[in-house]
C-alpha cells in the first residue's frame, strides 16, 4: 500500500461545480453546524441531528467525485 502522505492533493470538480459545492457546504454549515473542534490536522463538525442526511450526500459526494 503506498504512503497517503505522498499522493497530491487535486480537486477534480470543474470550475462551476466547485463554486456549486463550496455553496451548498456554506449552506449546510449556516443551516445546522453546531461546532466545532480542531485537534492539529484534524477537524470535527457538529450538526444538528436533523441534518444527518445532508452531512451524509456531502461526504458521499465528496468521496465518489476523488479519481480512481
Amino acid at each position: 500500500m503506498s504512503n497517503p502522505k505522498a499522493l497530491p492533493i487535486a480537486c477534480t470538480l470543474t470550475p462551476g461545480d466547485l463554486r456549486e459545492r463550496l455553496g451548498a457546504i456554506q449552506t449546510l454549515a449556516r443551516e445546522a453546524l453546531l461546532g466545532y473542534e480542531r485537534n492539529g490536522l484534524t477537524l470535527a463538525l457538529r450538526y444538528a441531528p436533523a441534518a444527518g442526511g445532508r452531512v451524509r450526500a456531502m461526504v458521499t459526494a465528496d468521496s465518489t467525485a476523488a479519481p480512481s
